[in-house]
Parts: C-alpha cells; structure tokens; sequence
C-alpha cells in the first residue's frame, strides 16, 4: 500500500483517483487495500467497494447497526445467496437501501420474514428484481405476496426488469392488476406458476407495452390469448427483440399474427405443444412462413412436442433466414411418448434449407425420422457439418 503522507500529488487528482477506482472495480481485495489509502480515496471507492455485496459481507465486515445503514446506501446491486447467506446479524429489514438498482431473492426468503424484508428492500430507485424458485413449495401467508406486491406497484416506478420463477400466492385478479397498472418494463420473465396464474387479460396488457424488449411467458398462448393481445397492442411492438412462448394445439394462426406485431425481433425461442395428443392441422404451419419472413431473425430455437407434424413445406418456409446464426429444431423428451415425431420430410430438403442460411453458425437438429433417399445426400449433409464444425451424432437418424 502507499503511504498516507508520502503520495505522489498526481495521485490526489480527481480524474487520475477515479480512473484508478474503475480499473480496480472488479478487484473487491485490492479496492479493499485502496479506499484506506487517504481520504479522497476512500470518498473515491466506497461507493464502488460497496455497490454489489451479499447480506454475509456487510454482516461480517461492520457490527454496528449505524454503519450497517451507512454503508447500505452505497449498495446497488444486492444478491441474496440462501446456500451461504443466512442473515446472521444483519437485520434487513431494519435498513435502508436507498440507492438499490439490482435486487436478486430465492422464494425462501419470502419466508418467515419475507414480507418484512421484501417491504425493506423495495425502494423508487429499484430497476431489476429477480425472485428465484426452491425447491419444493414454500408455504406462506396468502396476504404475504399481495404485500409486497402492491408496493413494488407503486413504489418502484424506475423498474425495467422484472423475473419471477417461483410459486406465487396471489389471485389472478391481483396479479392482473399487478401488470395492468406496471411502469413499463423492458424485460419479464415469468416461469408457468406465474403465467398461469395470469389469465388472457394479464398476458395481453404484458403485451400491451410498446417499451418491452425481451417478454417469456412459460404457458400457452390459445386463439383466445391471441384476441386479447389484438385488441391490447394498437401499434406494432417495434423494440421487441427476444420472445420465450409456447403455442398450444391449433395455434398456428395466433402465432403467426403475434409475430407480425414484432417486425424487428431477433431471438425466438418456442415450443410447439401437443396437450390433445393429436398432430397439429395444417393451418398451423402458418406460424413457419410467418417465421421466414422476418428479416432480423439471428437466433431461432423450436421445440416441438411428440406426435406433431413437421413437413417439408415448414423447412422450405424457413429458408429464406439468411441471417439467422443460431438454429435449434428438436424433439422435446417425453417418456409416454418416445420419439413420436411425425416428420414428413426428406433429408435433401433439410440440407437445402441448410445451405440457404449463409450466414449459419450453429444448429441443433434432432429429428428422428428425416428420410434420406440416396447415400450422396448423406453424404453432401455430412460434408457441411464437417466443414462448419457441427456435431452430427443422433440427430436425424
């Protein structure tokens, strides 16, 4: 370390003291060691020292609870780790986090003192919450979730990023209205307890925001959902690039309307799903065409449930996505029905299609069931996946 008294008067400079402080940000040891040099340094890195920490580093650094809430100021980003983290004699709900951006949970902490650390921990400046599932249900009071939720309604009007992959305890009317009267977000992220727990009207006044750029919805999206988002979206959602949906049987038509909101995204990721146990209709190969006509599609990921139809008129429609770089076209897993696939398609249409995206990094095919008529379009498909580098095993055969 450099001594207090003897520090060269160039390093006393505000310019040349933060450059130092930013390029030790992610070195939490020695920005430790630099924020005791001298004072300017210490105004100069605390913040920096401070702004991402776990619950146990504020615990087992200061005892007191009045420089607990001093040094609870600095922080921005806050990661509630429940494998080594138990709040020990940091009282949470106690502080104030006045300058929190970025709030991480497990949905253990919502219980027993949830509601108490979740109302703490909710703050205007907040701009990304995540709350992550355990395993197993965790039981709690069924006014606990509508608690917090209702201040994170209405206090936490900076929140762009929003991801809850958990059990929640509330009605569909409340989180309905959770969504409804939301600041626009340009992320969410809901697994199926949460989706499903919306009904049509939720999913579409999600929809309904133009600022959203990045939306997963882990549950179905029906004809019906399909109506709702119509009528909720009056304009084009131009600044969606990433969608995460699942299409149920008969969708097809929806889907394909859904994405003609979305003329610029970028990463689709969807599943086909199956829940009848009959193969898809025809119509429903609409959602491909729909799918090749978007131009800036750079990743494309489909997972199609067993017993689904896949024809050679769906991989033709794809062929004109030039530009898209990541491709993933595989059967999902399902013990009740192994590889129960109906693809009706030849392997030199699926090589064609190959050879059309120019611009082709990566791509996971698996596909049990493509016909390869003649031994030289094995061979042709082989000697492409050779020369870009892909993995052939178990994919089409």
């Amino acid at each position: 370390t450099m001594p207090r008294t003897n520090a060269h008067p160039v390093l006393h400079t505000g310019e040349h003291i933060n450059k130092i402080m930013g390029y030790l940000h992610n070195d939490k040891r020695t920005l430790s060691v630099a924020v005791a040099v001298c004072k300017q340094w210490t105004w100069a890195g605390r913040h920096l020292l401070w702004d991402d920490v776990k619950p146990k580093e504020v615990a087992a650094t200061v005892s007191s609870h009045r420089r607990q809430q001093y040094y609870a100021t600095f922080i921005r980003i806050l990661d509630f780790d429940w494998a080594d983290a138990v709040f020990g004699s940091l009282n949470v709900s106690h502080l104030e986090f006045l300058n929190l951006q970025t709030l991480s949970l497990h949905e253990e902490h919502l219980k027993p003192r949830g509601p108490n650390v979740m109302l703490a921990l909710i703050t205007p400046a907040l701009e990304s919450l995540t709350i992550i599932a355990d395993h197993g249900f965790i039981q709690r009071a069924p006014e606990a979730d509508a608690q917090w939720l209702k201040k994170l309604q209405h206090v936490a009007i900076k929140l762009s990023k929003l991801t809850m992959t958990f059990n929640i305890c509330v009605t569909t009317e409340q989180l309905n209205a959770f969504f409804k009267s939301m600041p626009p977000l340009t992320h969410l992220a809901l697994d199926d307890d949460v989706s499903e727990t919306l009904s049509d009207e939720g999913v579409a006044s999600s929809f309904a925001n133009p600022h959203l750029e990045d939306l997963t919805l882990i549950r179905p999206i029906t004809p019906s959902t399909m109506s709702r988002i119509q009528v909720a979206c009056t304009k084009p959602l131009d600044k969606m690039r990433t969608l995460n949906l699942r299409f149920d049987d008969g969708a097809g038509r929806a889907a394909s309307a859904l994405f003609r909101l979305m003329p610029n995204v970028q990463n689709v990721y969807i599943c086909l799903e199956n829940k009848l146990g009959y193969w898809r209709h025809t119509t429903d190969s609409i959602v491909f065409a729909t799918l090749g006509s978007l131009k800036n599609i750079t990743t494309l990921q489909i997972d199609i449930e067993p017993n689904i139809v896949l024809r050679e008129t769906d991989l033709i429609a794809l062929s004109p996505l030039k530009q898209l770089q990541v491709l993933s076209l595989c059967l999902t897993d399902d013990d009740h029905f192994p590889n129960q696939v109906n693809v009706l398609a030849r392997g030199q249409v699926l090589l064609e299609m190959l050879l059309r995206m120019t611009s082709l990094k990566d791509r996971q095919i698996m596909l049990p069931g493509v016909v390869w008529a003649k031994p030289e379009e094995v061979e042709k498909y082989e000697a492409l996946c050779s020369k870009k580098g892909w993995n052939t095993e178990d994919e089409t055969q």
